[in-house]
């Protein structure tokens, strides 16, 4: 078994976006904050997974995001609390998007055959 080829690299991004969005959904009616932590964590480690099969110009993003990162680290104050706030919202957007390609994919017959 080999991690390094995409197709693994593909379904543990796949896996750790879909426990993200598990994780999202009760974050959202409850609030409790450890489940925000737990989303972000999955949303962070899913990007990283898909990072290296992305085109390099949306790399760049990803290298912005690790960028902005460390610059909040060295002069934010509250560097925690503004992190783990984009964190959240992060693991939002990636709940968000990745619910509504399941349910285009389910109505899509391009997205279902390109999925094969």
């Amino acid at each position: 078994m080999n991690f390094g080829s995409p197709k693994w690299r593909d379904q543990i991004g796949g896996f750790l976006m879909v426990a993200n969005l598990l994780t999202t959904i009760p974050y959202q009616f409850t609030g409790f904050p450890a489940l925000s932590y737990i989303a972000g964590a999955f949303a962070l480690c899913g990007l990283a997974a898909f990072g290296p099969q992305v085109a390099m110009s949306r790399r760049v993003f990803l290298l912005i995001g690790a960028l902005l990162t460390v610059i909040a680290v060295s002069t934010l104050p509250n560097w925690d609390e503004a992190i783990f706030d984009a964190l959240t919202r992060a693991s939002s957007i990636a709940a968000l998007f990745c619910a509504l390609l399941r349910s285009s994919a389910l109505f899509c017959a391009l997205l279902r055959s390109s999925a094969r």
